[in-house]
């Protein structure tokens, strides 16, 4: 299969889908494999849409009709090389790879026709979705794109590599790989609270005494 493994994990309804640079999709249950294939390196899902972050960017799939696609390219995939392996070659041997590239052709048309957007940005490692908005982060960068559409809404330079995304309380959280944490909010920060300056000591009767 590739670079199946590693240690990133994603759990939607009963599924989990796990790899690196290959995401495949398991049941949760019986670990058995089901039709998606993912070429990349991150994965997100809602009901309907599946968005996979890989070395060029980001891909927006049709969630419902993309696996039985998927399942129809990598099918095509392993027909063809247990056809390249058989011994004897068989007689109609040309015949055959052409009947296996064509079923290939019409799985990757329909893998097209499940794509809702691509977005093409190098280096991206990480992404987050949070209502109609994609946030994603990579090197010394973190950007927010409509998650209908792909079109780039915002984006901000950050010192470092962005390895994780949160949203909470109105505000992007972005972890580096220095170490340090990026936060951004749609409206400046509060202004802070005024304090008044601690009396040490409170005016009294002996107050004039002090201070000669």
């Amino acid at each position: 299969y590739g670079v199946v493994g590693g240690t990133y994990a994603l759990l939607a309804g009963d599924q989990l889908y796990g790899g690196t640079g290959q995401i495949l999709s398991y049941e949760q249950q019986t670990g058995k494999q089901q039709f998606a294939w993912f070429p990349g390196k991150r994965l997100l899902v809602t009901p309907t849409t599946s968005y996979m972050l890989n070395d060029a960017g980001i891909t927006a799939l049709d969630r419902v009709k993309y696996p039985e696609a998927s399942k129809q390219v990598t099918d095509a995939k392993f027909k063809r090389a247990k056809i390249v392996a058989l011994r004897p070659k068989p007689a109609d041997l040309a015949q055959q790879l052409a009947a296996v590239d064509e079923e290939a052709k019409k799985g990757q048309a329909a893998v097209e026709a499940c794509t809702l957007f691509r977005f093409d940005r190098p280096k991206l490692e990480s992404m987050i979705v949070a209502g109609d908005t994609l946030f994603a982060g990579g090197a010394d960068e973190v950007l927010a794109l409509d998650a209908k559409t792909g079109k780039q809404l915002w984006s901000a330079p950050v010192k470092g590599l962005v390895k994780g995304l949160a949203v909470a309380d109105k505000r992007l959280l972005a972890s580096l790989d220095n170490g340090g944490t990026a936060c951004f909010a749609a409206t400046p920060p509060p202004a802070p609270a005024s304090v008044s300056p601690a009396v040490a000591f409170p005016k009294d009767a002996m107050t004039p005494v002090y201070q000669r």
